[in-house]
């Protein structure tokens, strides 16, 4: 088992026991109730009484679920004279869908489960994963110059048959940020592995990179479905470092047909000038780059106050 999926499964070991301990000392701090005691056993015996009958006794039905809707209300009564509920009696998961366990029923992986997967990932080369934004969050009114219904099935629902290079360029607060992160929380709702880096903390992990003589940890943005690499031009350009692992990262993951959206305040001449040809070239390869993503309008963070 690698140190990664320990990690994991302890992840997941510490929401259960957190859920399922306070729901275990609500229950004994309600049964030290003696009134509370009798009426539960009362309870339990009726509503494994009226389960048997749905299956062996129908005709008995209406009767046992007048008397088990009773002892609830009563039960009910009594939890809620301590300060209790009955949900507080049953452990309140993090994720209800898998009950904090990681998987579902059919055994396939759940969503927060890909979404610790991606956190612990990059937490191992020191970088702080946030969650990612909705579609069904846009509001469409405040960002009229942003087509999202059309990015959500022309790029979404044709993933991973899309151009290699997506780039987001317009001038602060016009929604490219925004955008990406609608589109990275939709495909991996679709079990999609994607990465959401800004730019500094990519230029940082290379830096760290670079110090250590280390290429181990690239293979984590090289191999995952789609990168993005948001504000790109806002880090320093470290001398061996900056442009030699972008370069890298953009040559391995073209060569895998990986593709990497970047958004950037920054023009064309603009990345010319800061990355040299060997970037802009791959960035902006036609054959492998998506139509021109032009932003603009007003700064939507100056709009707000």
């Amino acid at each position: 088992m690698s140190e990664l999926t320990s990690r994991i499964e302890e992840y997941y070991a510490t929401l259960r026991t957190k859920a399922e301990g306070r729901a275990e000392r609500c229950l004994e701090r309600a049964l030290q109730n003696p009134s509370f005691s009798e009426v539960d056993r009362s309870y339990q015996k009726t509503r494994i009484a009226y389960l048997r009958a749905e299956a062996e006794y129908p005709e008995r039905l209406e009767q046992l679920e007048q008397d088990f809707t009773a002892v609830r209300r009563k039960r009910a009564g009594l939890l809620q004279e301590m300060g209790l509920k009955e949900s507080d009696l049953v452990p309140s998961y993090t994720c209800p869908r898998c009950r904090d366990t990681g998987f579902l029923e059919n055994g396939s992986a759940c969503s927060c489960y890909r979404e610790a997967l991606r956190r612990f990932k990059l937490e191992e080369i020191g970088i702080a994963s946030e969650a990612f934004a909705s579609f069904d969050d846009a509001n469409k009114r405040l960002v009229p110059q942003i087509n999202y219904d059309y990015y959500r099935v022309k790029y979404c629902g044709r993933f991973p048959k899309v151009p290699l290079s997506t780039v987001f360029m317009g001038s602060t607060g016009t929604g490219k940020t925004f955008l990406a992160s609608c589109i990275a929380g939709e495909l991996e709702k679709k079990g999609k592995n994607v990465y959401f880096l800004s730019a500094i903390s990519l230029n940082r992990f290379f830096l760290q990179c670079f110090e250590k003589e280390s290429y181990r940890s690239l293979s984590l943005l090289t191999d995952c479905d789609l990168l993005i690499i948001d504000d790109l031009g806002a880090e320093p350009v470290y001398k061996k470092v900056t442009v030699e692992y972008l370069k890298l990262i953009l040559d391995e993951r073209f060569s895998k047909k990986h593709p990497v959206l970047f958004t950037t305040n920054l023009n064309r001449e603009k990345i010319f000038e800061r990355y040299s040809e060997r970037i802009y070239s791959r960035i902006f390869d036609e054959a492998n780059l998506d139509e021109n993503n032009l932003f603009q309008g007003e700064d939507l963070r100056t709009k707000k106050r």
